[in-house]
């Protein structure tokens, strides 16, 4: 359950949900709230994580139902470069994947996207990076080829690959 708060950042209503907004810079509710569900996250995407590392601040985006349920969650953070992902020959994306030596500029890096399984291909996790485009930086929406997506799983590739509407989308280490 999200119970929400009274002045919360709706950032996109839709028929089955809204996407808020937690930045940085909010009360320390909301980032334990966000540190909550990413925790949640975590453990269904197994991402095993140092509590002692380091993390820049993070922006966080949160698809929730009109029943109070979180449907997608996502995390970015401001970067400088990533890596282009070299496509595989077949064509078909494996396990493991490489990516090109050079860096590229990049702006922002997407380090979880996640949608609730029920939820998947229902367009949660393209809502949450339209949001993410068009808030992240104020009154600069952010262009496909510089956003970086941080260790994507094989779901998250097909992701990448179908929103930047690019097979050599970026990546990028935290």
């Amino acid at each position: 359950k999200f119970p929400g708060w009274k002045n919360q950042r709706e950032v996109g209503i839709y028929p089955d949900g809204k996407v808020i907004m937690v930045s940085p810079n909010d009360p320390k509710c909301m980032l334990n709230k966000m540190d909550e569900i990413r925790q949640m996250v975590d453990r269904e995407l197994g991402i095993v994580e140092d509590e002692s590392a380091a993390r820049g601040p993070q922006m966080y985006f949160v698809f929730v139902s009109y029943g109070k349920r979180v449907l997608g969650f996502l995390s970015a953070q401001e970067i400088k470069e990533g890596y282009r992902v070299i496509p595989d020959e077949g064509g078909s994306m494996k396990n493991t994947f490489c990516c090109e030596c050079e860096p590229v500029k990049a702006v922002c890096g997407i380090s979880r996207i996640w949608t609730a399984p029920f939820y998947r291909r229902k367009r949660v996790a393209s809502r949450l990076l339209d949001r993410l485009r068009i808030n992240f930086s104020f009154g600069c929406p952010i262009n496909l080829r510089e956003m970086a997506f941080s260790d994507p799983t094989l779901m998250g590739r097909e992701l990448a690959a179908a929103y930047s509407q690019n097979d050599r989308f970026l990546v990028y280490r935290q």
